[in-house]
């Protein structure tokens, strides 16, 4: 509570600022941290009033960890994030424990600029517009920085960036952060869906802190002035790049493909075999029902338009469970053909339009694929009376 006080203080004090104040506004870009929420960076802005002996970072990347149904709400996306303001002498040493990078640049404003940009903080402070939900390419700590200048600043903010023959992805610009191959970078991208394929310029890339520390250099203000200063350095990274998970899931997943294949030739009515075709529908359908609660259960924009619903859907669980209940029931024969169609009409989407497949999903599919025609299949190659229906 003293500290809330000692913010709101702060604001009435910024809200006096006159010419004897001698402030320094300046962007912090703090490097991925070890903890996934962590793996993308953090941004935050710095004022310094070296008159009052003040030094505050502005902070938009809160969260309440005791906020009732965390966990709920921060999945389905409808967690309140917040902009705070802490001590520069609290802040740093959080990064230096964690062994990240922190970089500062200055902004290069005059007076005027500089209490405008403060008071623009403090008002978004004190009032409705602290909290917001967060989005995570369009309405994060980055792109909430980004929008302090842009609307302070307004028209008189240019960027001039350099001519480029082409622009990358979100998901091109994401993976980088998250390991290529690594089981996080498989599972994200079978979570995420089409906007994660849109083209991001050079503004869109500012919803990363590295592109925006790198981005804003280009900024100019009133034709001549550049936005920033070069980069100062706080902290090194003490973080190796790590040599990832030693087992891969392209590989997993390969080794599998011909071990099952060879199974589902020379042993397709073996007990064993068919209550592991119904564990593999299981799995699959488990997956399907994520995905499909993260397209139509969540606020989450990244994971709407999820088209890998059509070779991992919530329908092949139900196949699983009628496998181990009622195998021979009318309708597997029509789901499997059902099922492969949609896996051509994915495959066909992914060659058509600028959907993106992970390398280990290759072999799931082929898997799929088998399994599909092995179930269209399934009521005229299964005996009359197997054993394990006895």
């Amino acid at each position: 509570m003293q500290f809330r006080i000692l913010c709101l203080a702060l604001f009435f004090l910024f809200s006096g600022i006159s010419g004897r104040s001698q402030t320094r506004l300046s962007l912090l870009t703090c490097g991925p941290g070890e903890q996934m929420y962590a793996l993308f960076g953090h941004t935050a802005i710095r004022v310094q009033d070296s008159l009052r002996g003040t030094d505050h970072v502005f902070n938009f990347g809160v969260f309440d960890f005791d906020t009732p149904n965390f966990t709920w709400k921060f999945m389905r996306g409808t967690l309140m994030y917040k902009l705070d303001i802490q001590e520069f002498q609290g802040f740093l040493p959080e990064y230096q424990y964690e062994g990240r990078s922190v970089i500062e640049q200055e902004l290069l404003l005059d007076e005027a600029d500089e209490a405008a940009i403060i008071a623009f903080l403090a008002e978004n402070y004190q009032s409705d517009k602290r909290y917001y939900r967060y989005d995570f390419f369009f309405d994060n700590c980055s792109t909430r920085t980004r929008d302090v200048f842009e609307k302070v600043l307004k028209e008189r903010l240019k960027y001039r960036f350099p001519e480029s023959e082409s622009l990358p992805t979100f998901r091109d610009m994401i993976d980088p952060f998250i390991g290529h191959d690594s089981w996080l970078d498989f599972g994200i991208d079978i979570l995420l869906g089409a906007p994660t394929d849109w083209t991001a310029d050079e503004r869109g890339q500012m919803f990363l802190p590295a592109f925006l520390s790198s981005n804003l250099a280009y900024g100019v203000v009133d034709e001549t002035r550049p936005l920033l200063s070069p980069p100062v350095t706080f902290l090194e990274p003490a973080l190796g790049n790590g040599t990832g998970a030693m087992v891969k899931p392209a590989w997993v997943f390969w080794l599998l493909l011909p071990f099952f294949a060879l199974m589902w030739a020379y042993l397709p009515k073996i007990r064993q075999v068919l209550i592991l075709d119904a564990v593999f529908w299981i799995f699959y359908g488990l997956v399907g029902c994520l995905i499909a609660f993260m397209w139509f259960g969540t606020s989450h924009l990244a994971t709407n338009s999820n088209w890998n619903l059509l070779w991992l859907n919530p329908l092949q669980f139900a196949v699983g469970i009628s496998l181990l209940l009622r195998p021979r029931a009318k309708w597997l024969p029509l789901f499997g053909w059902l099922q492969f169609l949609c896996l051509l009409a994915y495959l066909i989407a992914w060659q058509a339009t600028s959907l993106e497949m992970h390398f280990a999903s290759i072999p799931l599919i082929i898997l799929l694929v088998l399994q599909s025609l092995r179930l269209a299949d399934f009521k005229i190659k299964r005996p009359k009376n197997p054993d394990f229906l006895k």
